[in-house]
């Protein structure tokens, strides 16, 4: 963002003041009494806004008047005197603004900061607006329109809003996640980062930080879950000294949350019109977006399982092998827990294989809510389950197969107008103790869990 103000005067008193003010605003200045190279200087990109100090009617404001008219993007301030005749009408706007002698030093300041921003991002919508009209290339900086990865398009949302968003990082959260992340445990959510390796579009960051450090800035949001859903609008909050702010964003065809911008260590001022222009400069590439989604979405829909909330057996070898290699650079352990549903054929056969679907579908939800959010769950084929314990080895991944068992023995299943008891065998391998291979590993368990269930069934059983 150019932070450069090129001051217009011929009057040297006033011009001092201003010039002093706009220094200690952090900004650099450019001082000229004379039109002749406003044109180059604004062609360059060296110059974020113009500051006019003088009487109107002059030819030096009849040629402000004219950029004013060929850069409209640029911010113009005014510094006129309260008795001149244009002072109370002549047109304002968010980029052009006329002021007297009454603001003070700070206000000053702030306006020059402020105006930098704005312009700054009108200047980048409108080149949003331009290029998304023509063909992308290599050199297009949306060429976002003709690659549907969408992290590859949130990123490059971050990257256009980080240079002129004043904040210490932008945060792109979706709405779901968001809720989720409100709901768990900090320290569980270390461990999920720890151990999920799958770049997701859930959550991304324009600069590098820690997952737990976007969940926290979250959590601080003063009224909660409750209320996350009904924020419409840009709000700000502080806390532990740092403000805070958040920006909705709504999907292209509904008013249904799509996500959020969050944006962290927010600087002072009136942001009201960096979130208007944030909401508007997304709009721009909305659809894109949600169709990036939805391609993610059905990719990763692949390793969903069609009955149950967990992941299918296509995906166990991938979480397999990453862990094993997880484990061997870091020295750790991991446990493999395999389920089977005691009798559930005679389930099948005496009630129907329907009845029998919609019981898989309530356990799976069962073993799905009995694990930590970074550990895995698989229906490994019809009335079997596997789970993955990461970070876990035999006696607290025993432990855990009890509390599962433990779950599913006292739970009362129904299906429509039926009641259906169930229970499960377990059994339980730990890498490296009981194997360290994929293929071993999981013949490991299945064995430990026929062993259960040859001595009495509804067991945990671990392998020797």
């Amino acid at each position: 963002m150019a932070k450069t103000w090129l001051v217009l005067s011929d009057q040297l008193p006033g011009q001092l003041d201003w010039i002093k003010h706009l220094k200690a605003s952090g900004c650099a200045v450019i001082r000229r009494d004379k039109t002749d190279e406003v044109e180059t200087l604004l062609s360059g990109g060296m110059i974020g806004g113009i500051l006019f100090h003088g009487p109107s009617g002059t030819p030096l404001w009849k040629a402000v008047e004219e950029v004013r008219k060929s850069h409209p993007l640029y911010p113009i301030i005014y510094s006129l005197e309260e008795s001149d005749p244009v002072f109370a009408t002549h047109p304002q706007d968010e980029l052009h603004v006329v002021v007297g002698k009454n603001p003070s030093i700070e206000e000053r300041k702030q306006m020059a900061k402020n105006l930098l921003r704005v312009g700054s991002l009108h200047r980048r919508l409108r080149e949003l607006e331009q290029e998304s009209k023509g063909r992308s290339d290599g050199n297009n900086p949306l060429a976002m329109f003709e690659n549907l990865e969408v992290n590859y398009i949130i990123d490059r949302l971050l990257l256009h809003f980080g240079p002129i968003v004043p904040a210490k990082n932008i945060h792109w959260i979706e709405a779901k996640e968001a809720n989720r992340l409100l709901d768990i445990d900090e320290h569980e959510f270390r461990m999920e980062l720890q151990h999920r390796f799958l770049a997701t579009p859930l959550m991304r960051s324009y600069k590098e930080t820690e997952g737990h450090v976007v969940q926290s800035a979250l959590k601080s949001l003063p009224w909660g879950k409750a209320r996350l859903e009904e924020v419409k609008d840009y709000c700000v909050w502080r806390t532990k000294g740092s403000r805070m702010g958040l920006i909705p964003i709504s999907k292209s065809q509904s008013e249904e949350l799509f996500g959020y911008f969050l944006l962290e260590g927010v600087d002072t001022g009136d942001l009201d019109f960096v979130a208007q222009q944030m909401a508007k400069s997304v709009s721009l590439v909305l659809p894109v977006l949600e169709l990036g989604f939805r391609c993610w979405e059905a990719e990763n829909k692949g390793f969903v399982d069609i009955l149950t909330p967990l992941y299918n057996q296509r995906f166990l070898p991938v979480v397999l092998d990453n862990e094993i290699s997880r484990c061997q650079r870091h020295g750790e352990e991991f446990t493999v827990l395999f389920l089977d549903i005691d009798y559930f054929k005679s389930v099948n056969d005496t009630r129907g294989h329907w009845i029998g679907s919609r019981l898989l579908t309530q356990l799976g939800a069962v073993v799905s809510d009995n694990i930590r959010t970074c550990d895995f769950g698989f229906r490994y084929g019809g009335d079997e389950f596997v789970v993955v314990l990461v970070g876990t080895g035999a006696v607290n991944g025993k432990l855990v197969a009890e509390r599962i068992r433990k779950k599913i023995e006292n739970l009362v299943f129904q299906v429509e107008d039926q009641e259906v008891k169930l229970t499960v065998s377990i059994g339980v391998a730990t890498y490296p103790d009981h194997a360290t291979s994929r293929d071993e590993l999981i013949k490991m368990a299945d064995q430990a869990m026929y062993s259960g269930k040859n001595k009495s069934r509804n067991v945990v059983y671990i392998a020797s």
